[in-house]
């Protein structure tokens, strides 16, 4: 399955939803960003994407395709590094189905 991961400036969030992905099965995923990716770009990918996974519900509105979009609910960038271990433990539950 190919996954784009998206958060806002395509580094913290959708980095850690990307290698994340890749570790339950998914190596066709890739990184990015509504704020760094022009609208061309997002569309394109969106083309690629048999999934978009955001991390908060608005950057839904970024792309036409609702029925690939999986809102993982990181809420806003609070760990200002990729792969921060807390980080990874909420994506960890978030892909176990804990939605909490």
């Amino acid at each position: 399955m190919k996954v784009l991961t998206v958060c806002a400036a395509g580094t913290v969030r959708s980095g850690s939803m990307a290698l994340a992905s890749k570790q339950h099965g998914n190596p066709d995923t890739i990184q990015c960003g509504v704020d760094s990716n022009s609208p061309a770009t997002l569309r394109m990918l969106e083309g690629w994407a048999d999934q978009i996974w955001i991390a908060e519900s608005a950057m839904a509105d970024h792309f036409l395709a609702k029925e690939k979009i999986v809102d993982m609910a990181l809420g806003p960038d609070r760990w200002g590094i990729p792969l921060h271990p807390d980080l990874m433990a909420l994506l960890e539950r978030r892909l176990a189905g804990d939605r909490s």
